[in-house]
């Protein structure tokens, strides 16, 4: 079991043709070790959790499990089974046979003393397990297993009464059993297929790496899957609704905006090799968001002003999205590419189908009141100034990466279960290239025993290669084996294995195989030539010890923490880049300062809004809150350019009005459907997303024309 209780809590998605995996989140550095950990059998320790179950039937329900798993030769590596499994004992032969690595030969007089001695505990053998006891001391009379099952006892404990070897929780009727799944959590099939035979025989949880993947990739997929046919068809009804209000020619819009996004993906998917699903949750947002050149174009009356801001506040979008595109992230750029080809494949058919058919698709504008300055100045600077004030320098930050973890309601049941009923330690590690010079590695693993830290290292199992050859050496010597002759006739017949074993033939072929393969009793540390080691400390203290004396040591939160420092080092390297090149964008097409000052006012009203929505509900900023505001402040640079220009040139506010309510109306129906999903990462870019959507709406709308409008009309 090993390290198995400290892993449980690792959570990493899986995969499929809509990726769903965590590599994406990370740069390519921290991708390819994460990738590294994963692939070592040692993280791949899961609990199988099983309930109801009376007291009295712990024993044979246990032992009917461990029959099945035993079943598994493929799927199960290593179980908490109390009868050793198929592969624990092929384990054991391999331990027996490297003796011959681990130790020098003993005198022939001392050989023989140990056959006697295993002669007569196996005259002594009964119950269910003798028969593989006995096997295990014809190939290991030495009874060097004993030392096999000293270096993997588990570590940790499970506070948890045992009865017949198993763990039961009486208050709970829950058996615990530890199992080490033969394959990686990425394979969810596998596991799925595993856990529904065992469905057929009890009612069992799984909990760990496979199972979080499972929970993980099911509830995107899921999530995705409501997105993409609610926010179509909430789009739809809206625009049904137009046309009860005889406007319906909006619907030409739509066909060249889910064309253009469609496209989009498909580019991405291209580029990418893959398509996240929270890259792809955005395409209704992008959908959303097109549609505003569309409405803007088909209310206004001069065509040839519309398309000039339209362009500009295309530009200014895609200057903040070609930025971004430079991140370390995978995951952004995978989300900026998809935006700007959608965006801008659909910016390019909405000109052509508003050109080409404009007579059929204007629409009149709507009745709505134009907001008064005297009423609204002192309330909304009231609003507008403490609001970027809380959104600039009262939020705080969480990047932490276990918050794209999804856990079901029984999952959070069993995982507090769970973490009150075992002593928990978080494991720190080292990817080792290779054993060819373990001088260093050796001595971690003397400083680890000198400092009771548990450490879980290849040199553990066998010796460094210079040592390993004198003991193999001290045996190959003696190969003749002339001691034979001094062993009775059943003792022969009793130890033939462990007597081929040690035969100059058999020493040459286990010098082969060792050299060729790993072993199986160290193969969890093993992965395509590299190999992994832990380490246990046992409080805070020991742990910074650690650290300070093996920099390289780390725990996978402290990897994947690269995830927020690649995040923080774009927000600081890229975010300045953005905001200067969309002023000066502006400035370019407004010839004023003011104006280019003005046209952001609705970006000042989205983010006070959402200040003050972190500030009462006490969020933080997390990454997909960042990416939300992305995609807000690209929505409100739009708006803003829309109605600075308008107003700069006294054109009908109406006409203005209508368009930016259409196009925030179906913003927001495009984005909404995210806050019905149940997948936490969603939600949130959910709530950042309609809040500043009503926030770039009401400052359109309220804070623009109430504070400045006159003061524009002025100046132009």
């Amino acid at each position: 079991m090993r390290v198995a209780l400290f892993l449980l809590f690792l959570s990493i998605p899986a995969h499929s043709f809509i990726d769903s995996s965590s590599d994406p989140f990370f740069p390519k550095d921290v991708s390819q070790n994460i990738s590294k950990f994963k692939s070592f059998p040692i993280s791949w320790w899961n609990l199988l959790v099983v309930k109801p179950l009376p007291k009295e039937s712990v024993i044979t329900s246990g032992q009917k499990l461990c029959e099945i798993l035993n079943g598994y030769k493929d799927d199960i590596r290593l179980t908490g089974c109390p009868s050793p499994s198929t592969q624990i004992q092929a384990a054991v032969k391999d331990w027996a046979r490297d003796i011959v690595f681990r130790t020098p030969r003993p005198t022939d007089k001392a050989l023989i003393q140990s056959m006697k001695t295993a002669t007569a505990q196996w005259a002594l053998l009964i119950g269910p397990q003798s028969k593989w006891i006995g096997e295990i001391l014809r190939v290991d009379p030495l009874q060097s297993h004993k030392d096999l099952q000293l270096l993997t006892k588990p570590p940790a404990t499970i506070r948890l009464g045992q009865f017949g070897g198993f763990y039961f929780d009486e208050e709970k009727n829950r058996l615990i059993l530890p199992v080490q799944l033969g394959f990686s959590p990425t394979e969810s099939e596998r596991t799925q297929s595993f856990l529904k035979t065992l469905g057929e025989h009890f009612s069992v949880d799984l909990y760990g790496p496979h199972w979080s993947t499972i929970e993980n990739k099911s509830q995107v997929m899921s999530d995705v899957q409501k997105i993409g046919w609610l926010g179509p068809l909430s789009l739809l009804l809206g625009l049904l609704l137009l046309f009860f209000f005889k406007r319906g020619a909006v619907i030409w819009l739509l066909p060249p905006v889910f064309f253009g996004t469609i496209v989009g993906g498909i580019i991405t998917y291209f580029v990418f090799g893959s398509l996240h699903g929270l890259a792809l949750s955005f395409g209704i947002g992008i959908i959303g968001l097109s549609l505003d050149y569309g409405f803007h174009a088909i209310v206004h009356k001069e065509y040839r002003l519309a398309w000039r801001s339209n362009a500009i506040g295309l530009i200014t979008t895609l200057t903040v999205l070609v930025t971004l595109l430079f991140s370390q992230i995978e995951l952004i750029r995978q989300l900026m590419l998809f935006s700007i080809t959608g965006l801008t494949i659909s910016f390019i058919l909405l000109y052509y189908i508003t050109k080409s058919y404009s007579q059929k698709i204007r629409i009149t504008s709507f009745s709505l009141p134009v907001i008064s300055r005297s009423i609204f100045k002192l309330p909304i600077l009231f609003f507008l100034l403490p609001g970027l004030m809380l959104f600039l320098f009262g939020l705080e930050k969480d990047f932490d990466f276990r918050q794209f973890n999804y856990q079901s309601k029984n999952s959070k049941e069993i995982h507090n279960w769970i973490s009150e009923k075992t002593n928990m330690q978080t494991p720190l590690f080292e990817i080792i290239p290779s054993l060819e010079k373990p001088s260093q590695y050796l001595e971690q693993k003397t400083w680890s025993r000198l400092s009771g830290v548990y450490h879980e290292t290849p040199l553990k199992y066998l010796p460094i290669p210079s040592l390993r050859k004198i003991h193999y050496d001290s045996w190959y010597s003696e190969c003749d084996n002339s001691f034979i002759s001094k062993l009775s006739k059943s003792e022969k017949t009793l130890f033939k294995p462990f007597l081929d074993n040690i035969s100059c033939e058999g020493l040459e072929a286990s010098l082969s195989q060792i050299n060729s393969t790993t072993p199986l009793y160290m193969s969890h540390l093993n992965h395509n030539g590299e190999w992994i080691q832990t380490w246990l400390p046992q409080n805070e203290e020991t742990r910074k010890m650690l650290k300070a004396r093996y920099p390289k040591v780390q725990s996978l939160y402290e990897l994947v923490s690269g995830f927020s420092k690649a995040l923080s080092d774009d927000i600081l390297r890229l975010g300045p880049i953005a905001l200067f090149l969309v002023i000066l964008i502006s400035f370019l097409f407004f010839q004023k300062l003011s104006l280019t000052f003005y046209s952001l006012i609705p970006t000042f009203s989205a983010f006070a809004l959402i200040g003050w929505y972190f500030y009462f509900t006490s969020n933080s900023l997390t990454f997909i809150s960042f990416v939300g505001l992305i995609m807000v402040f690209g929505l409100s640079i739009d708006y803003g350019i829309f109605i600075t220009q308008e107003l700069r040139h006294k054109g009908n506010q109406k006409e203005l009005l209508t368009a930016i309510s259409l196009a925030a109306a179906t913003t927001f129906l495009g984005f909404y459907p995210l806050l019905l999903c149940s997948h936490p990462v969603l939600i949130d870019l959910g709530l950042t997303l309609v809040i500043g959507v009503i926030g770039t709406y009401l400052g359109a709308w309220i804070v623009f024309p109430a504070l400045l409008g006159k003061k524009i009309n002025s100046n132009a």
